[in-house]
């Protein structure tokens, strides 16, 4: 990935890294510096909640375990913010069950430690691409926040009865479904 290809700016271009360890702030900062967004580093959930509460920030990329809590616990923390940032989540195993709980919980993406340069800086700059398209979203109708990465300006669903007929088919009633049309911001 080129230099060039990085940049996150504007209202919450800082990137917050919360971990307790002093090595991970270094090496995260030093591949933020590439980008030319600044990293803000503390040491606990406590710490995070505060600041962010009065700091907007697009992206939290957190240890799994801090000395007050969990990854878990800043999740359920930031998701009460107003425009919460996505939370990434630093790890150094590569846990597919883990990976698969931060998703379904909410969390944005895992990301490996020691942090690679060219995946830290994909995810990061998708995570805070994301923020930034879920802040400007101003329909009520606007799809959760990775279903708006796809960049559709329109979304088919079909509904169908209590006995769904398959795709193409009318349903048991005889008639065919119906079609919704779900517009979001492009």
């Amino acid at each position: 990935m080129s230099e060039n290809a990085f940049h996150i700016s504007g209202p919450g271009s800082v990137i917050v890294l919360v971990s307790p360890e002093p090595s991970e702030h270094d090496s995260l900062n030093g591949i933020l510096q590439r980008g030319k967004c600044r990293l803000h580093c503390l040491q606990s959930c406590r710490e995070a909640v505060s600041f962010l509460s009065d700091h907007p920030a697009g992206v939290v990329i957190t240890n799994a375990n801090l000395p007050d809590g969990t990854w878990k616990d800043l999740l359920n923390q930031t998701m009460q913010l107003p425009n919460a940032p996505n939370l990434i989540i630093a790890s150094r195993l590569a846990d597919e069950h883990l990976w698969a709980e931060v998703l379904n919980m909410g969390g944005y993406d895992l990301l490996l430690m020691p942090y690679d340069a060219d995946e830290a800086i994909r995810i990061i700059t998708q995570a805070w691409q994301n923020w930034e398209r879920r802040g400007t979203a101003t329909a009520p109708t606007a799809l959760p926040a990775r279903d708006t990465m796809v960049g559709l300006s329109e979304k088919r669903i079909l509904t169908r009865g209590p006995r769904a007929a398959a795709p193409g088919r009318p349903s048991a009633s005889g008639a065919p479904p119906k079609e919704d049309v779900l517009r979001t911001p492009d």
